[in-house]
């Protein structure tokens, strides 16, 4: 009996964890924006149904963007604070032009 009950614990207590080596990458398309005030500023990506993501990127990669402007974004997806506030974050790998509809 200790021993099905010291299984089903390790069962559940893995159910509930993180999913090793699990990668969520996603790519959305929206509108490119600044927000905050400096030196609390952010680049976010609003998209046509009203999810924003948090876009993390280097300083040569910002300094290189034109907003606002439409773009798609291909990135690892993450849940972190901006400002004091939980938000959806995109570690950017990839960053397309595309046109307005």
């Amino acid at each position: 009996m200790k021993r099905l009950l010291a299984l089903l614990f390790l069962v559940c207590a893995s159910c509930t964890g993180p999913r090793a080596g699990f990668v969520d990458r996603i790519t959305v398309e929206g509108i490119l924006s600044v927000r905050g005030a400096e030196p609390f500023t952010g680049v976010f990506l609003e998209t046509d149904e009203r999810n924003s993501y948090v876009l993390r990127l280097d300083a040569a990669s910002r300094r290189g963007l034109d907003m606002p402007g439409r773009r798609r974004i291909t990135g690892i997806l993450s849940v972190d604070t901006w400002n004091g506030v939980r938000l959806a974050h995109l570690d950017v790998e990839r960053i397309e032009i595309v046109p307005y509809p």
